[in-house]
């Protein structure tokens, strides 16, 4: 999901050093992740194998790396870096994101819930309000792909298309599989695709296995606490 991928660019370190990157700002990251989600180099397209505001598969805690940079992702960085402006604006609207996607979870989760309001929704609306997507469909060397563009440009356009997917996972999705992983160190936010709504780690070999070995070391340290009270 490009929305999930563009909230987790600020990164926390799950293992609970304290660590944590913002990694919009790392040129490589953002050619990465501009190029796994099907962007050209002058930002106004996208090829798409489905529609990604329907995209409701399980997320995992993976996503565009620092690591894995192709040719392509370097040859888009040095037509795509954002200005200042530009990238504050990012940051302001994954900030904004990532709130909206604490009250959802303070709404089905909170003790006791507390509801949304419509403000919630206001920076979702902003970046919805930009012209609308235009797809068509392109046969180019005996393959189909699906191309969407937007009025707007640039890195306009990113942010329209993550604020259409993240929309369009709202209005076609539950709010109960808006998650943020239960690792309190990690912060990482998903999409529960499970059947039952159960997944409660946004990876569990890495933050389920954790927590457990976190609280194994809890019970055993109140074991030990109480053997010499006695």
């Amino acid at each position: 999901m490009i929305w999930k991928d563009f909230l987790n660019s600020l990164w926390h370190d799950w293992r609970g050093s304290g660590a944590s990157e913002d990694r919009l700002e790392s040129p490589s990251w953002r050619s990465h992740f501009l190029s796994s989600h099907g962007y050209s180099d002058d930002l106004t397209a996208s090829p798409i194998a489905n529609d990604p505001a329907m995209d409701m598969q399980a997320s995992d805690n993976t996503t565009a790396s620092n690591s894995t940079v192709d040719k392509k992702a370097t040859d888009i960085a040095t037509t795509s870096n954002p200005t200042v402006d530009e990238l504050n604006e990012l940051k302001h609207f994954r900030d904004g994101l990532r709130e909206l996607t604490h009250r959802i979870n303070e709404s089905v989760r909170g003790t006791p819930p507390v509801p949304l309001v419509q403000n919630d929704f206001a920076i979702l609306n902003k970046y919805l309000a930009v012209p609308s997507f235009t797809r068509r469909i392109v046969w180019d060397a005996g393959t189909l792909q699906m191309l969407e563009s937007s009025q707007a440009v640039g890195w306009g356009n990113v942010m329209a298309r993550i604020a259409t997917a993240y929309a369009a996972t709202l209005a076609h999705g539950e709010l109960e599989r808006f998650r943020i992983c239960d690792n309190p160190d990690c912060k990482w936010m998903y999409y529960d695709g499970t059947r039952n709504r159960s997944k409660r780690y946004c990876d569990d070999k890495c933050c389920g296995n954790l927590m457990k070995v976190r609280r194994f070391r809890e019970r055993a340290k109140g074991k030990s606490e109480d053997r010499s009270k006695d």
